[in-house]
């Protein structure tokens, strides 16, 4: 994380004239450096990938998201604006975050969502905080500029009149080398171009996007370690149930929850996938050989496919009784008479 270390002097900036739209200027991939450091503005850096795909999210349907690789729970909006079931409505309000000023507080705005009636801007939880700045660079989307955030899990973007984003965000985190200070100097994130640096807390106003969960303070810089499949499909009958499969998740420390998905092939009739164990169940019905590829998905990426196959056979029909011998016609006059000139012999011996 490349944090700035130098004061960031900033002017206020008009309100006037704002406007609310999805970033018309997004770039990815992104630029690099930001368009702010040279002149001209440097071309589209293709090595830049996407750090918080749509896929590094859990959509909770109720204004929040959960950051698969950290656990931390986002408001989707910025303070000041409304989810209404799609989108941020309404205006992002300013805040400055140092207690000895007499404008609006952060800290205030924070204890105001945490009492809000259940349902109100507190989304029915009252533990939201003010993110320390590892926990909001976690959600910088490095792979693009202008904003440098997901837009479609944090959807609307406060721009002026003039195509400027308001990108800065306060985080918790005060630098301890400027305790005693005359000013108190904060670290910030824009979200605009990019990086984190320090701002006069009791300066310009700035925005602010509440957090939930999570353990705080934590780096979040480590990477995820993306899933590794194994495993061999046994074989089935049809019309009996199939003993199942779950590919095998490797490795150990792999970062979790983690999807799953068939990419390729096809499940034999009858069987079904469970997305959220990778586990193949049910019941086939039609014999054959059935080649499939399964992938798994976390916040570090997807899985190489793992090729399995599902051999399905016909039921074995029921062995045939074993047939009683028969004797021909012949053959048993011939056993009755050998029977009864034995019981005449034995006769004879008796009487004489």
């Amino acid at each position: 994380m490349n944090v700035i270390r130098n004061v960031v002097a900033l002017s206020l900036i008009a309100l006037t004239g704002l406007a609310h739209a999805q970033a018309p200027g997004q770039m990815c991939p992104s630029v690099n450096p930001s368009p702010y450091q040279g002149n001209p503005n440097p071309v589209a850096d293709p090595t830049y990938a996407l750090t918080t795909p749509d896929s590094a999210f859990s959509d909770n349907g109720d204004g929040t998201v959960t950051h698969l690789l950290t656990g931390l729970i986002w408001k989707r909006c910025p303070e000041g604006m409304t989810w209404d079931g799609k989108t941020c409505t309404g205006l992002a309000g300013r805040f400055v975050w140092d207690q000895k000023s007499p404008e609006m507080v952060v800290f205030d705005q924070v204890d105001k969502v945490n009492a809000g009636a259940p349902g109100t801007q507190n989304l029915g939880y009252t533990d939201w905080r003010l993110p320390n700045i590892k926990e909001l660079d976690s959600i910088v989307e490095w792979g693009c500029d202008k904003p440098k955030i997901n837009i479609t899990q944090f959807p609307l973007w406060q721009w002026n009149t003039n195509g400027t984003g308001y990108g800065y965000f306060w985080s918790s985190t005060h630098t301890p080398q400027l305790e005693g200070a005359t000013l108190d100097y904060v670290l910030s994130m824009n979200f605009d171009s990019g990086p984190d640096g320090y701002r006069n807390g009791t300066g310009a106003p700035t925005y602010a996007r509440l957090v939930r969960g999570g353990p705080t303070l934590q780096n979040f810089d480590a990477l995820a370690i993306p899933p590794v499949l194994s495993g061999v499909a046994p074989a089935g009958v049809v019309g009996t149930t199939y003993v199942g499969f779950t590919p095998t998740t490797g490795p150990n420390n792999v970062t979790l929850p983690v999807t799953y998905a068939i990419t390729g092939g096809a499940l034999p009739p009858g069987l079904v996938f469970d997305p959220k164990t990778g586990a193949i169940t049910g019941t086939p019905t039609k014999a054959g050989i059935y080649p499939l590829q399964i992938v798994a998905t976390n916040a570090g990426g997807i899985s190489p496919p793992l090729s399995i196959t599902i051999v399905v056979t016909a039921p074995q029909p029921p062995a045939a009784p074993t047939p009683v011998p028969t004797l021909a016609e012949g053959a048993l006059w011939s056993l009755i008479a050998l029977l009864g000139g034995l019981g005449m012999r034995a006769r004879r011996k008796k009487n004489g």
